[in-house]
């Protein structure tokens, strides 16, 4: 029998907090403040193994493992935080710079850590989350392995998009059951092939040929990231996806107008709705290696998509959709492709169609791919800007309070046996197919513990959590104004002021379980557990019965 110890998205890296040459504190980047106790846990399993020599331990990270996105201070030469360190050289610096940040000065860090777990004759499993995608680039990987083994065959590291399966459990990342932050994994295997023989990437046909990275990825680099740097606490907040934008109408009242601009200036969201496209976009199948894979609506069609943007062009000006730059001059539209070739046509000149069809059919597919995704953002902003413009803070926060209010009515992101449907209706249909007992992704960074059908033998899914810190919305949001006032107020003055220790989380969550590797015995029940630190290295099981 083997012991699993399962834990993902550490996001390791990133500038900390500090303070500049005039002594005025800086926002770092670095979300995972736990690293000491990160050492512990390691120590700690490896502990465990030595005391029982008849089972082998392995220890799972799941995805996520380094943070590539965040910000640091990498060295002269060094870029910062990219949507994408092509340059593998510059990836090996960074990822050296991570595992110095984790020691904390010249102490004994996590990598440390998992080098002596490996040397006591452990096993250890990485698998790739969508911020560390460069630690799949070849010379990324020798560097990792360096880091931490050399070539210790009983390190494993799974980074082609497969799912890593001990016996009768199935463990994965879960970020390609998430639209914003699917990775095309043919295109990334296309990169490394061409990197693994010393020769160029090509940069004029990337876009064609080689990785790009995921919308999730855009949003990190050009807009949290930004925000990061005023704001701590973006990376924080749970469910961000609600709360974020009506937390920021509060704090900087001026960000409405270059809402608005976004929101009525997006074509691609103008179509969405004109032609109904309000159905989940999913991936055609679980293994699929494409992020572009996707199931698309039958009313969406090329022609209907270009005439309509030509419609646009005439009729109000300017405007561009996925990529293609559409303008009205002198009676002509002058469209440019994605891959930089331009034509220009008259409007009635359809016969264009046909020679436009190969360079929009990708813009085509992106669209179908974010098209899902897209929706519930818009409507979410549209709610908010429907609002007039407080003036006072008073009005501010009445508005605030009100839109948490509407928008997280629902919500029950934090309760332990609740998960959003992309993510549990692929675990449970992928445990009835393949035949799992258990399913176990991270990514969301909320531990999860839903048994996905009853029996004598009950499968499970489990989401692994974060070791990173997470900020959860007050309960007072559900109530009335008068009651909530004082929490919400005081809870959007500390967010603005960079000073909400209070209201952190850390779960320190990991789950453990006994496996027969060669899948001949069925998985007893798997237990979800929070790091308490040394004599308290197991909590009580966590269910939402017991929390």
């Amino acid at each position: 029998m083997r012991r699993l110890f399962v834990i993902s998205d550490l996001h390791l890296g990133g500038r900390p907090d500090g303070v500049n040459e005039a002594g005025e504190p800086v926002t770092g980047f670095q979300i995972n403040n736990s690293y000491p106790a990160l050492v512990e846990f390691i120590d700690w399993a490896g502990a465990v193994a030595k005391e029982d020599t008849a089972t082998e331990t392995e220890l799972i990270i799941n995805g996520d493992i380094v943070d590539f996105l965040s910000e640091d201070d990498f060295g002269d030469g060094l870029k910062g935080a990219q949507i994408w360190t092509a340059d593998e050289a510059q990836a090996v610096l960074k990822l050296r710079q991570i595992a110095l940040r984790t020691r904390g000065g010249d102490g004994r860090g996590v990598f440390d850590a998992l080098r002596d777990f490996l040397a006591a004759g452990n096993r250890l499993t990485l698998l790739l989350g969508n911020h560390d995608v460069e630690l799949s680039l070849p010379r990324v990987r020798e560097e990792l392995r360096d880091l931490l083994v050399g070539g210790d065959a009983r390190m494993k590291f799974i980074y082609d998009g497969e799912a890593y399966t001990p016996g009768r459990v199935l463990i994965e990342h879960g970020n390609r059951y998430d639209r914003w932050n699917m990775i095309d994994h043919s295109a990334l295997r296309q990169e490394r092939s061409v990197r693994s023989r010393r020769l160029e990437v090509d940069e004029a046909v990337r876009q064609k040929r080689y990785f790009v990275p995921p919308a999730g990825t855009h949003l990190v680099i050009h807009f949290m990231n930004r925000i990061k740097a005023r704001y701590r606490f973006i990376d924080l907040l749970k469910p961000e996806t609600n709360a974020m934008l009506p937390l920021f109408l509060a704090l900087e009242p001026d960000l409405k107008q270059y809402l608005e601009k976004i929101v009525n200036a997006s074509p691609i969201v103008k179509l969405l709705l004109k032609h109904g496209l309000d159905g989940p976009v999913s991936m055609k199948w679980a293994g699929d290696m494409s992020a572009a894979a996707v199931e698309a609506a039958e009313e969406i069609t090329l022609d209907k998509i270009l005439l309509d943007t030509f419609d646009e062009a005439g009729t109000k000006g300017d405007a561009r959709l996925f990529g293609v730059d559409v303008s009205a001059a002198s009676g002509d539209l002058s469209a440019t492709a994605p891959g930089g070739s331009g034509l220009e046509f008259t409007a009635g000149d359809l016969s264009v169609l046909s020679s436009l069809r190969e360079q929009v059919a990708a813009a085509q597919q992106w669209f179908v791919t974010r098209a899902g995704q897209l929706k519930g953002t818009y409507e979410s902003a549209s709610t908010l800007l429907r609002m007039r413009r407080a003036e006072t803070p008073e009005e501010r926060y009445e508005q605030l309070h009100a839109a948490l209010r509407r928008l997280n009515q629902h919500d029950r992101s934090f309760r332990l046996d609740h998960e959003e449907s992309n993510y549990l209706d692929a675990a449970r249909k992928t445990a009835a197919d393949g035949d799992f007992d258990v399913i176990l992704y991270g990514h969301t960074h909320l531990p999860k513990k839903i048994k996905l059908e009853d029996g004598a033998q009950p499968r499970w899914y489990l989401n692994t959590g974060t070791w990173c810190d997470v900020i959860r919305l007050p309960d007072a949001v559900a109530g009335d104004y008068d009651t909530a006032k004082p929490v919400i107020t005081d809870f959007a003055d500390a967010l603005g002021r960079n000073d909400y220790s209070r209201f952190v989380r850390r779960y320190l969550s990991y789950v453990e379980l006994l496996v027969d590797p060669e899948g001949r015995q069925r998985v007893a029940e798997p237990q979800l557990y929070s790091y308490c630190g040394r004599g308290r290295e197991r909590s009580a099981p966590l269910t939402e019965a017991a929390r």
